[in-house]
Parts: C-alpha cells; structure tokens; sequence
C-alpha cells in the first residue's frame, strides 16, 4: 500500500463507510446538485424570479471561483468583511426581504451570528459541515459534497423553499465521469495496481476544471447519485472527528504555528495558522517532501486582510481515509519540523 496523505479522495468500496439500507435518510429533504456553485446558483434564481431578490451580500473571504459562477446573474453581490477569525457581521447589513446574506461555516466553525437580522434571507455554506444539514436554522442550507465526502462531483439545497430540479447537462456528466475514472484508478495506484500516477492526477484535473463551466448547472449526475447515496456520512464523518482528536494529541507546542480547534473536534481537517508566509510555505514543502498533500484556503483572495489568511493558513486533512497510526506519522513529522533547517 503506498502511503501518500491529502489530494483529491479515491474511489471508496469499504464495508464501514458504505451502506445498503433502504432506511438510511440522512439527504432526506435535500436536492442534488453537480456541485455547491451549481446548488447556489439554483437558490438564486428562484429567489429572483419568485421573491424579487436584489442584493446578496457575500463573504471576502470565500472560494472566489464560486463568485465568477454567479456573476452574471441579475442581482447585485456586494462583499462584507468576515474571515475564519474576524467571523462576526459587520454594521451597514440593509435587512429587508428582498435582499440575501450567504453566511459560511469556516472549517467546521459556526457561521457569523446573524440572529438579529430579522427580514433578510440567510443563506448558510456548510460545506465543511455537513452535520449542520438537518439542524441549521438558515432559510437555505447548501454545500459542496467532494470537500468531506469521497465523491467526484455533488451539491446540495435543503430549504422549505422549493426550488425547481435542474436536467442532467452532458458537461456534467462528462466531467463526473472523468474525475470518477480518476478516482478509481488512484486507488488501485494506492493498492499497487496501478503505477502511472500521471494518468490519474490528469483525470482529476481535467475533471476539477471543468466546475469552471456553466454548462455543468444541472442536476447531480446519475452515475455519481447512486453512489453518493451508499456512502455512510455519520460514519465518514466520526472517523475523521477520532483521527482529529488523535493527531491533536500527538502535537507539541511550537511557535511557528498555533491550531484552531473547532468545537467537538468536527473541523475540517487540521488547521494551522502560521506567523509568517516564508515559514508557512517552508513547512508546506517539507510536507510535500513526505507525501503528506496540505490545502491552501482559499487561493486569488483579494483584499490585504484576507491575502494574510490565505498566505499564512494550511489544512491537513485528516478524514477517514486515515488511521491513527497515519495521525500518529503525520504528528511526529509536524513535530521533527526545523523551520531553520
């Protein structure tokens, strides 16, 4: 078995992350899309063409890709300040009815309190909290479903607001079964049946950019839906929250870099904030060096403020894909970390 950490997710058969029960409901009351962007924009042109929508507020500090799929869109998007840690809303939030806030959970952590405005919409990205699906009090619940879950291509609504089903589109399709051929061959790469590592990475790029395209706004395609729709998410989740408590346990104080622990170890992955970018990006090279793939959050931000987050953040995943021997590898090569070496 090669030992490689991070990147996309392979293409999953294992007994404990999969079900077979016709009884299992936990996307029950939800919609499917091709992907979040997909599932966001569904939510904003219903509410423009059924409630008269005029402006969505939206988070600085974002997936900015998201905003270049809304773009052209007949409503105005107008940025507010708020980050993983500047995470409250700012004054000047014009609260009516015709208006909506996209409010996001940052790496597991709740969403800004926006509990005093009354009237305007609140539309909540749980993407890298997908356990929030069924007790969010936000008017729209959406998300991206590749981020926690081993799947190529999937999005999300759950709300009391209908929103209309989407048709198949052949660029999702497409780019579905492009990004899952990639996640197949990369576990037999992993297993030892497969050594063209090339091949699979290509797949999974080509795949991953074609989220760029509008052609893909449509529903979630059907060879990935039935899939989907087998994977146990409470048992993806719990193990990623037990290898979190692991390899949070394994780690030193250091000075370089501090965690940020999200209430009841349900993050992300491992979030560490560095002091400076050089040691940042040092640290990021020797994880590389080691197979060990981190996430940068997100890259192209705009703004001073929200540059330094992304410049000095680093994500390690610790999903399920992972066991507590590979937290307890992972944490003793953060702690072996010479940022002087």
């Amino acid at each position: 078995m090669i030992r490689e950490f991070g990147s996309d997710f392979h293409y999953v058969n294992e007994a404990a992350f999969r079900t077979v029960t016709s009884e299992y409901r936990f996307w029950e009351g939800a919609d499917l899309f091709f992907s979040g962007r997909a599932a966001l924009r569904a939510i904003l042109l219903n509410g423009i063409r059924e409630f008269h929508w005029k402006k969505l507020y939206v988070p600085s500090y974002y997936c900015h890709e998201v905003y270049h799929f809304i773009k052209d869109l007949p409503i105005v998007l107008e940025f507010y300040r708020v980050s993983p840690f500047l995470n409250n809303l700012p004054d000047g939030i014009d609260d009516r009815k015709e208006n909506a806030i996209l409010l996001v959970s940052y790496f597991g952590s709740a969403a800004a309190n926006a509990a005093h405005l009354k009237n305007i919409i609140k539309i909540e990205d749980i993407t890298h909290d997908l356990e929030t699906l069924h007790t969010s009090t936000a008017d729209y619940v959406f998300g991206s479903l590749r981020k926690e879950l081993p799947v190529p291509v999937g999005g999300f609504v759950k709300s009391s607001v209908n929103i209309p089903a989407l048709q198949w589109t052949l660029a999702a399709e497409t780019a579905a079964a492009v990004k899952l051929s990639g996640m197949v061959l990369k576990r037999q790469y992993l297993t030892g049946d497969f050594d063209n590592k090339a091949v699979f990475r290509d797949l999974l790029i080509k795949g991953e950019n074609s989220f760029e395209n509008l052609d893909t706004h449509g529903a979630l395609p059907v060879l990935v839906k039935d899939y989907l729709l087998s994977l146990h998410v409470e048992n993806i989740l719990k193990a990623k929250r037990i290898n979190y408590r692991s390899i949070r346990a394994h780690l030193l104080p250091v000075a370089e870099f501090s965690v940020v622990d999200i209430e009841n170890h349900k993050g992300f992955g491992l979030v560490m904030v560095f002091q400076e970018e050089d040691v940042r990006n040092s640290f990021r090279h020797y994880l590389i060096q080691h197979s060990i793939y981190p996430a940068v959050l997100w890259p192209g931000q705009l703004n001073p403020e929200d540059k330094m987050v992304e410049n000095t953040i680093l994500v390690i995943h610790t999903d399920f894909r992972y066991s507590e021997g590979d937290m307890q590898y992972i944490s003793e090569l953060i702690n072996n970390f010479d940022a002087n070496a």
